[in-house]
């Protein structure tokens, strides 16, 4: 009999980018680039204003989508598709199935997998959305509606803060081991 544990671990930076020191020329290409939807990883960015990280909770609905998707069983995609911002205090638990309160999410921007490791990106402009967010998540096959789709991980922040001159960068990993 063999006996694998199978490990799931979520990694979350935050970065958040004054972009008060840009030029005029490089806030003109970031709004074009947010109002056409396009490669936000091209964004300028400007000074690091700060950065955090946590480890992230994946939710029992999460794994419930993977065991429906190896049975064919799941009737879309099951594809990370957005992330959230929030400003609910509770602490997240297994069986989280939204974030405690949304109030902004946006497309995954962009997506990478090299062996067991799956890296995702979040961009929020200096225009799209201001505030302290105590709450993040990401969600599987969501829409642009809040609370739509199946959360997959969900973490509280200690308290982002971004102001009206500030762009925030949230990079996610997912490792996925076997021993």
């Amino acid at each position: 009999m063999i006996n694998s544990k199978v490990k799931i671990t979520g990694h979350v930076t935050a970065k958040c980018y004054d972009q008060s020191c840009l030029s005029a020329e490089d806030l003109a290409y970031n709004k074009k680039l947010v109002a056409s939807g396009g490669d936000r990883s091209t964004m300028k960015l400007g000074k690091l204003s700060w950065k955090d990280e946590k480890t992230n909770l994946i939710s029992n609905e999460g794994f419930e989508v993977i065991g429906q998707l190896l049975t064919g069983l799941y009737g879309s995609t099951g594809e990370i598709t957005h992330c959230a911002l929030g400003t609910g205090t509770t602490a997240p638990t297994t069986s989280d199935t939204q974030l405690t309160t949304e109030v902004y999410r946006n497309n995954v921007a962009s997506s990478a997998v090299v062996s067991n490791i799956t890296d995702l990106t979040a961009y929020y402009s200096e225009t799209e959305v201001t505030g302290t967010f105590e709450e993040f998540g990401t969600f599987i096959d969501g829409t642009a509606a809040v609370n739509s789709g199946k959360l997959w991980t969900h973490v509280l922040t200690g308290g982002w803060t971004k102001s009206s001159s500030e762009a925030l960068v949230i990079s996610i990993t997912y490792t996925m081991t076997s021993s």
